[in-house]
């Protein structure tokens, strides 16, 4: 709504949602994205105004249709992070297992070591 203001010159009302265009969503991710948002960021931000839109679009009061050809921003790939020699020691440590039967312990600490 904030950049809606700005966007549509005064205080955005239903017909101006109703009316956004897939270029003012782009304008709307390239505005956050000058900020610093990242993918992440923007693409829940795209996935929430889609849901706002689909709500108003079931009530009849807006159309879903150019947030729907919108394409979210790309993902980063990234890999999981290992654990320090510390933590692996203390997360197969049989102190640190929550299993009341022992065997089932020994059995997590035996998994989580391979892991």
């Amino acid at each position: 709504l904030h950049f809606l203001t700005g966007h549509c010159g005064g205080p955005p009302g239903i017909s101006d949602i109703a009316d956004l265009r897939p270029a003012d969503l782009r304008g709307f991710l390239a505005a956050r994205r000058n900020a610093g948002a990242g993918a992440r960021t923007l693409g829940r931000g795209l996935a929430g105004i889609r849901s706002l839109l689909r709500f108003l679009e079931r009530r009849g009061l807006a159309n879903a249709a150019g947030a729907a050809a919108l394409r979210a921003p790309r993902q980063p790939k990234s890999l999981p992070k290992p654990l320090t020699a510390s933590d692996a020691r203390k997360v197969v440590a049989m102190e640190g297992q929550l299993a009341e039967e022992p065997w089932i312990a020994a059995r997590n600490a035996a998994v989580l070591t391979l892991l």
